[in-house]
């Protein structure tokens, strides 16, 4: 998540303010989807230690359709309705 930053930091002053910005919200994007797959891997993960491969499976889809409803459902909806 430090990328944009250093890259910002780099680039500075050579009028590159667009390209900079279309790849911090690429790099950003990227990394918000491998902390949700991690998230819901490490959760259903738990939950097959603690309860089983049924409960984790479960738990794992239930997870999976929260972070998928904030992560790309809310934002879309949001932009589309002012």
């Amino acid at each position: 998540m430090l990328t944009p930053i250093g890259i910002h930091r780099r680039l500075s002053g050579r009028h590159v303010k667009g390209r900079l910005v279309t790849a911090a919200h690429q790099i950003m994007n990227v990394v918000l989807g491998a902390i949700a797959v991690l998230i819901v891997a490490s959760s259903a993960f738990v939950f097959d230690v603690v309860a089983g491969g049924l409960p984790a499976a479960g738990a794992g889809a239930a997870l999976g359709v929260v972070v998928v409803a904030l992560l790309v459902v809310l934002p879309r909806a949001l932009v589309s309705h002012p």
